[in-house]
């Protein structure tokens, strides 16, 4: 039995995976540039502050539009915003360090991992907003095996 999707949910659907490509594109560039940052350059936690910095004015200006809007959700919104940030650059100066101390074809598939973590955490916190299928929960677990795979062909 084949199930039919909406055009206009099909279309929100391609523009999702093409934006998921571009992001995963973006990342494995972006932490080939900075192994080559921390290992030449500049010391992790410098290197992550800079590389924030320069994104954050990047989505300054894209987000600028919809800030005056946005500035006014409950406080309670605003303080997961603040939680997602500090997270998001704590996420991102481990995976800094990590690339300044083991190779990028180490670190890149075991901070891949990440989605392994959303879909756990989702099920906790997001439950009456998502649930993960059974090709989901697979999906991740093959995640795992494909990062216990490169761990064990790394040592």
């Amino acid at each position: 039995m084949k199930v039919q999707v909406q055009p206009r949910l099909r279309k929100e659907l391609v523009i999702g995976f093409l934006f998921a490509a571009g992001a995963a594109f973006s990342y494995g560039a972006g932490q080939v540039v900075s192994k080559m940052v921390v290992t030449e350059l500049a010391s992790p936690a410098v290197a992550a502050f800079f590389a924030a910095f320069f994104g954050m004015v990047g989505l300054f200006f894209l987000g600028l539009r919809d800030m005056p809007r946005d500035l006014r959700a409950p406080r309670g919104a605003l303080l997961l915003v603040l939680l997602s940030g500090i997270l998001a650059s704590l996420g991102f100066l481990c995976l800094f360090i990590a690339l300044s101390k083991a190779p990028v074809v180490v670190v890149s598939p075991v901070s891949a991992i990440s989605p392994l973590m959303s879909v756990a955490l989702s099920q906790i916190f997001l439950r009456s907003l998502e649930t993960a299928s059974w090709r989901t929960v697979v999906g991740a677990l093959l995640i795992v095996i494909g990062v216990a795979f490169v761990l064990l062909g790394s040592t």
